[in-house]
């Protein structure tokens, strides 16, 4: 039996009426079940706690320090001292004088480093303030454990047993 132009035609029309019937009904469909979900997703939810001390790592500027000095102010900061850091209020780090250039892949070996505090003496910082001055001194520090010696105090108060005490909690 050979397909008429006419049937040919009817056949089209009866598959696209159909296909379209199809679209019009999933999108009802669809519209449908969007409308039940918006109120679920207009719910309010819990806003999460975020946790006091989950700041990143400290930045690797690829040095290590012979000796890092810790500083009040500027002023206090040795001439030659790259980098300098300076540890803000809130905890934050920023850099205030750049590491000299690396000449190869390995981290290089600086004379002094300095590390700005927020406050006069170690025993003023605040567990967040504390916790930016190890992740620094970490970062410019390679050796483990850290000895006393190479942490020097500029125009801040304390003693070798305070920075002792604070060079323990370097990771």
């Amino acid at each position: 039996m050979r397909p008429t132009a006419r049937s040919l035609a009817l056949r089209l029309a009866a598959a696209s009426v159909a296909a379209l019937s199809l679209i019009v009904a999933l999108e009802v469909w669809m519209r449908a079940r969007d409308a039940r979900a918006v109120p679920a997703l207009a719910a309010p939810r819990p806003r999460a706690v975020p946790t006091p001390f989950a700041q990143p790592r400290a930045a690797d500027l690829g040095v290590d320090a012979s000796e890092v000095c810790l500083c009040a102010s500027l002023a206090h900061v040795p001439a030659a001292a790259q980098p300098v850091l300076q540890v803000l209020a809130d905890g934050a780090v920023v850099l205030r004088r750049p590491a000299p250039l690396p000449s190869s892949p390995r981290r290089a070996a600086v004379a002094t480093a300095a590390l700005l505090l927020p406050a006069g003496a170690l025993a003023d910082l605040t567990p967040r303030q504390r916790g930016a001055v190890l992740d620094q001194l970490g970062a410019l520090l390679a050796a483990r454990p850290v000895a006393a010696g190479r942490v020097r105090l500029c125009g801040i108060a304390g003693d070798a047993k305070a920075v002792r005490r604070l060079l323990e909690w370097v990771r």
